[in-house]
This record gives C-alpha cells, structure tokens and sequence, in this order.
C-alpha cells in the first residue's frame, strides 16, 4: 500500500511538475470527481447487490412462512376431526371443513412464488400430490363421521393419519432442502448494512488520505516553488545570491527563469553602472578638480590681472564647475546609499563646532545673497560621525540659502528630546507647500520644476541627507508655513550606532 502510495505520489509530482497550471488546478479538481464517482458507482453496486440479496431472503422467508403455515394447518385439520370424532361437536366441523377450503389456497400460493424456480418443481409436484390425497381421505372421513358419528373406521382414521403424517414431512423436508439450497441466512439485511457502513466509513478515509496527498503534493510542488520565487526577491533586494534556476514547463518555472534573467540583466547593468560610476570618479572627477583649481587661480590673480570681462568669464566658468563637482559628488554619495555603503564612524562630537564648521563651508555663499547664518549657543556634546553630519548641515543651509530672499537669516539650533538630539536649520524663505513636505526627500524631487532650470539643486541634496540621517538610525522632515520660512529639523540618537 505505501508503495502504491509513493507511486502516485511521484507521477502526480511529475504532472504537477510538468502541466500549465490551468491544467493543475483541473487535474486537482478531476481526482477527487472521479474518485468519488466511482465511490459513489461502488457504493450504489454494492447498495443493489445487497438489495437484491435482502429480497431474496425475504422472498425464501415468505416461502418457508407459508409452508409451515400450511403444515400448521393440516396438523390442526386432523386434530379438528379426532376432537370432532370424540365429542361431536358441530363446531369442530365448521372449522374443518374452513381449514380445507384455505388449503388449496396457501398451496397455489407457494406454487405461484416458486415459479422462478424449476428445481423446486418436483418437490412441489410430490407436495401436491400427497395435499391432494391427504385433503381427499380427511375429506372421506369426515363425510363418514357426519353421517355416522358413532362408527368406528379404524383402518381409514390410520390411513388419514399416516397421509397427514407423509404430507407434514414432505413439507418438513422440503423446508429444509430450501434452507440448505438456497443458504437463507436470517442475519443478511444486518450484515448487507453492516458492509455498506463499512464502505462509507472507508470512503471518507480514503477521501480524506487523497485531499492530504493532493495538498501535500500541491504544497510541494507550487507553493513551495512559488516561495522560492518570493524568497528570490528578497535575496535580489539584498543582493545575495538567487536559489538554482527550478526544474519543470509550467508557469512557475517560466517564471523563475525570466526572473533569473531579470536578475542577470540587473547584476550586468549593475556592473555596467558601477563601471561608469568609475570613470565619473576618477577620470572625471579629477580633472574636474584641476580645472577649478585653475579656475580659482585665474580668479585670485595668480597667473596675473585680468580684465574685468576676463574675470567675469572666469568665475562663472569657477561657479559651473564647482556645480559641476558636487554634482559629482552627489551622485556618488546616492549610488553608496543605494548600495548600503554609506560608512558611520561615530565619536564625540561638539555641536557648536560642528555647526560652525557648516557655517564656515557656505559662508561665502551667503555673504554673496547677504544672508546671516546665526548660531544658538549651545555646550552639547554627543557622539555621531561629524563628517557625514557636517554634510547633511552644509546641504541644508545651502539649501536655505538659494531659496531665501536677501537680508535675511539662517539659525542653526539643537536640543535634547526624549533621548534625541534634535538638530534644526530654520530659514526666513518662501516656505514649502503641505504636499510636498515628504517628497522633497526623495531623489529628483522639487517644489516647482523650475528651480532645477534656474541652477538652484538638482534634487539629490535632501536625499543625500536622508540617507545620511538614517544611517545614523535618526529621522529627518520639514515643518514649515508657505511665505513664512521652513525649519528643517533631524532627530540623531545620543546613542551612538555601531560601526558600518
């Protein structure tokens, strides 16, 4: 049986393996259909046999009821009469003379149920006969009795005796050969229930064994491989190495092959990015970097006096390529969130100093808008990476620079919050719109898409902060009020995050 059981098991893993998935799902629903048909098409042979079976009990017991109903009856005949010949009683007349009119009767009655049995036809010609002559003697003796009540017969009451006698055991025997022949069991119906209980019961257990085979096979070979297909995604976000490509011609497998193609597809456009990531580090970042110096050189003098138009040209050629470079920069900083790369190095910190040291970077840029950047004082200490901070700070003010008007000013804060250090940049600018406060942190994003056009940010420097923020385990975002300025705010926890 358990061989048999691993049998099926194997060829239905293989059509499950191997069949669309449209034809699964119809080959999980036929198994169980056919299975019950031919349940139900057993159950119904076996309900018919077993019919059949109680009728014809049923029928060998009416049999036998009516020939000892008509042995009983020439017993009480004779016993009628002797009673009659020994009290003369009219009564017991009456009640011969109406047991052998029903004789005949009841015979023709057990004649006409064994029609359909012709072995039975000798036995009942031989029952007959001997009826025929017993009912004829009783019938003589008991004309002789009417007319002489007080004569005394004694050969003829034997000779109704020993025919009496001859017809009750031919009844006797014959009842008997039929319960030998035709193996009347009286328990049938009993037992023909009993087995059909049994079927029913085995059925449903076979039944229930199927659906477990079938889900389990089903888990096994869908289920289970579409979770390899999940697990796969999961293992793509965090570029670990896929599962083996799975086996089979259905759906799943296509699918698991196109997403391994995905997968290969990404990991050659990955290499292809890091590749030209490369070459805008190090082939272009550096002559970038020699050209603004040179730039700055024309610019201070170094290389003589230039003309006012000279120096025009030079400083706008300075300012595009120092754009030019945190462009740079910022695509380098994104591509490192993007792969997980970003390094936190925590140790102490001085909030003043680290302020001051991100006031000092744009300083010029904000003389040149004539914008104050002020500095709340403040003695907390704290440990972070203040390089990666310093960054986030620089971002954020420079971006309070190019969107504030003249004359106004930049406050640089923190504080200690519930176990956070919170960190503001708090400008006097045009604000920032309700639906675009969570936005603004995600790549290319801008309040108006000009500004891109205008030079003010090419919508990386606040998701560089963001990741840099979360790096650190904290979260930053934007309070603000359109017309009225914004505070850019990040919460760092005064406990430092492990080494990364």
């Amino acid at each position: 049986m358990s061989s048999l059981c691993a049998i099926f098991m194997s060829c239905l893993g293989w059509c499950l393996l191997n069949l669309k998935l449209a034809h699964k799902v119809l080959l999980l629903v036929t198994i169980p259909i056919v299975f019950m048909i031919g349940f139900v098409a057993i159950l119904a042979d076996l309900q018919q046999k077993a019919e059949h079976a109680v009728r014809v009990e049923r029928h060998w017991r009416d049999i036998n009821s009516e020939c000892n109903v008509l042995m009983n009856d020439f017993l009480r005949a004779g016993m009628v009469l002797y009673t009659y010949k020994l009290t003369g009683e009219e009564l017991m007349l009456q009640r011969f003379d109406k047991l052998v009119e029903s004789i005949p009767e009841k015979l023709r009655s057990i004649k006409l149920m064994l029609r359909d049995s012709p072995n039975k036809a000798v036995a009942i010609a031989e029952i007959e006969q001997a009826s025929n002559e017993a009912l004829r003697l009783m019938t003589k003796a008991r004309t002789k009795m009417g007319y002489n009540f007080t004569g005394d017969d004694s050969k003829a009451d034997q000779r109704v005796l020993v025919v009496t006698a001859g017809m009750v055991n031919h009844l006797s025997d014959f009842i008997k050969q039929m319960k030998e022949t035709e193996h009347v069991d009286p328990h049938l119906e009993e037992r023909a229930r009993n087995m059909i209980s049994q079927w029913l019961i085995g059925g449903v257990a076979l039944s229930i064994v199927l659906a477990v085979i079938l889900a389990v096979t089903f888990n096994r070979n869908t289920t289970k491989r579409l979770l390899v297909i999940v697990e796969n995604t999961l293992r793509l976000s965090k570029r670990k190495a896929l599962h083996d490509r799975q086996s089979g011609d259905d759906e799943i497998a296509h699918l698991d092959h196109v997403f391994h193609d995905m997968a290969e597809s990404l990991e050659e456009a990955a290499k292809r990015k890091a590749e030209l990531l490369a070459i805008v580090s190090h082939d272009l970042r550096a002559p970038l970097t020699s050209v603004q110096g040179a730039l700055t050189l024309l610019s201070e003098g170094v290389m003589g006096e230039l003309s006012p138009r000279a120096s025009k040209t030079v400083a706008l050629a300075e300012n595009n390529t120092r754009a030019l470079i945190t462009l740079i920069n910022d695509l380098l900083d994104i591509e490192k969130a993007e792969s997980g790369n970003i390094v936190i190095v925590p140790r102490k910190v001085v909030l003043e100093e680290l302020f001051e040291r991100a006031r000092d970077a744009v300083v010029m840029m904000a003389d040149q808008n004539n914008i104050v950047i002020d500095i709340e004082d403040t003695d907390i200490v704290f440990t972070a990476d203040p390089d990666r901070l310093a960054q986030v700070l620089i971002n954020l003010v420079s971006n309070s620079i190019k969107f504030s008007p003249p004359d106004s000013t930049i406050t640089l804060s923190g504080v200690v919050q519930n176990g956070n250090l919170r960190l503001s940049v708090k400008d006097q600018g045009r604000g920032v719109p309700a639906e675009f406060r969570d936005k603004i942190f995600e790549r290319y994003q801008q309040v108006k898409s000009e500004d891109g056009m205008r030079g003010k940010g090419t919508g990386l420097g606040l998701s560089i902060c963001k990741s840099f923020v979360e790096a650190h385990g904290g979260t930053i975002g934007v309070d603000s009020e359109e017309g009225k300025g914004s505070d850019f705010w990040m919460l760092i926890p005064l406990t430092p995050p492990p080494k990364s």
